[in-house]
C-alpha cells in the first residue's frame, strides 16, 4: 500500500485550526487568527480581529475579489493579497455560509428567541435576508449561480436577488444536515434528487432503498456515494460498513467494506478521500478504538484505494486543493501531502 509523502509541516501553537484550500495557498482559521500560508509552506500574512470573545462557526472562503474570514455572526472581508480588513459585515449567529460572486449566502436554524432563515450578505451589509418557519434550516450550497436553501422537507431555488425560482417537498423529514451536490447540475436534499435548472425532481424518494440509507457525498460525475451498517453501530462487535457508489439510476457501479466508521469525505475532481478519525462514544462506551484511527485514504472513481496516510493523531482541519495536495492539522502541526 503507497503512502502519502510529507512535503512539509508546520508547527503551531496548537490543533485547533480549521483548513481551506484557495488557489495553491493555504488558510487557517482559529477564533484568534487568520493565516495565509503557500504552498511551500511560507506565511504570506496573518489577520488579527479586534475581538475574538465569539463563539460559533469559524471558516474562511474566497469571493471574487475578497477573503471572508467567518467568526460566527462577523464576515471579515479582507484583501486576499495582504490580509488587509475592508470591513466587518453582521449576520445572524449561527449561520452556515457559502460563497457565490463576491457575496455571501447564509442561512441559519431557529433558536428559543428567533426563527430560522437565510439570506445574502456583501462587503455593502446584508441584502436581504427571509425567515423560515421550520424546524431547522439546511446549510446552503450554490449550483449555477442559483442558491439551494432548504429546511425540514422543503428545498427551495434562489436567484441573486432573493426571488424564489422554484421548490420541492418532501415526503421525508429530515432536520438539518447538508445538500449534495451531484455532478454539475443536480443536488440530493430531503430524500429528493432534483435537478437544479428546472426545480423538477427527479427520484422523489432516492434514499428509500435499505442499501442506501445514508448518502456521504456527490461525486463530479453523476454519482452518490453511500454507506450502509451491516452490523448496528456501536454492539460491541466489529462493526462493518458497506460503501456503494450508484449512478442517478440506481445502479451500482461499484462497493467494498471498512470496518471503521468514517468521520467525513472528501471528492475533487479526480479523487475520492475518506477521513477515519476517533469516535469518542466508541471509547467512552467499549474503551477501545475503532480498526482505523486518524488516516486519510485516497481512492480513483473506480473504488481503487491508492493510497493512505496516518497521522497518529486526531485531525481537525483538513483541505484539500484541486491539485490533490492534502493539507491536515495534526499534532499541532500543518502537514503538506503529496
Amino acid at each position: 500500500m503507497n503512502t502519502l509523502n510529507t512535503a512539509w509541516t508546520i508547527e503551531l501553537p496548537h490543533s485547533n485550526f480549521g483548513a481551506t484550500a484557495v488557489g495553491t495557498n493555504i488558510i487557517l482559521t482559529s477564533r484568534t487568527e487568520c493565516r495565509v500560508i503557500d504552498s511551500n509552506g511560507n506565511d504570506i500574512w496573518r489577520f488579527i480581529p479586534e475581538n475574538s470573545d465569539d463563539w460559533g462557526i469559524v471558516k474562511a472562503f474566497a469571493l471574487h475579489t475578497y477573503l471572508v474570514y467567518q467568526i460566527n455572526r462577523h464576515l471579515h472581508f479582507l484583501e486576499p493579497k495582504t490580509g488587509q480588513l475592508i470591513t466587518k459585515v453582521q449576520i445572524p449567529p449561527g449561520s452556515y455560509t457559502k460563497a457565490i460572486n463576491d457575496d455571501v449566502v447564509f442561512a441559519k436554524s431557529p433558536d428559543f428567541h428567533n426563527l430560522g432563515c437565510f439570506g445574502l450578505a456583501s462587503v455593502n451589509g446584508v441584502q436581504w435576508q427571509h425567515q423560515v418557519e421550520a424546524r431547522s434550516v439546511k446549510i446552503p450550497t450554490v449550483i449555477n449561480q442559483t442558491i439551494i436553501v432548504g429546511d425540514d422537507h422543503k428545498t427551495f431555488g434562489i436567484n441573486l436577488q432573493g426571488d424564489k425560482l422554484w421548490s420541492v417537498e418532501s415526503n421525508t423529514h429530515i432536520r438539518g444536515g447538508t445538500q449534495l451536490i451531484v455532478g454539475k447540475n443536480y443536488i440530493l436534499s430531503n430524500d429528493c434528487l432534483i435537478d437544479v435548472s428546472s426545480g423538477n425532481y427527479v427520484d422523489f424518494a432516492f434514499c428509500v432503498d435499505s442499501k442506501i440509507q445514508k448518502p456521504l457525498t456527490g461525486l463530479p460525475f453523476n454519482a452518490i456515494l453511500f454507506v450502509s451498517p451491516i452490523e448496528q453501530e456501536h454492539s460491541g462487535g466489529t462493526p462493518t460498513y458497506v460503501l456503494r457508489l450508484m449512478n442517478l439510476d440506481k445502479e451500482e457501479l461499484w462497493q467494498f467494506s471498512i470496518h471503521t466508521k468514517i468521520s467525513g469525505t472528501y471528492s475533487t475532481q479526480n479523487k475520492l478521500y475518506l477521513i477515519f478519525d476517533y469516535d469518542d462514544d466508541y471509547w467512552e462506551k467499549y474503551h477501545r478504538w475503532y480498526s482505523l484511527q486518524c488516516q486519510i485514504h485516497r481512492y480513483n472513481f473506480n473504488g481503487e484505494i491508492e493510497c493512505i496516510w496516518d497521522a497518529g493523531a486526531p485531525m481537525h482541519g483538513i483541505a484539500i486543493s484541486s491539485e490533490d495536495t492534502i493539507y491536515a492539522v495534526s499534532d499541532s502541526k500543518l502537514w503538506c501531502l503529496k
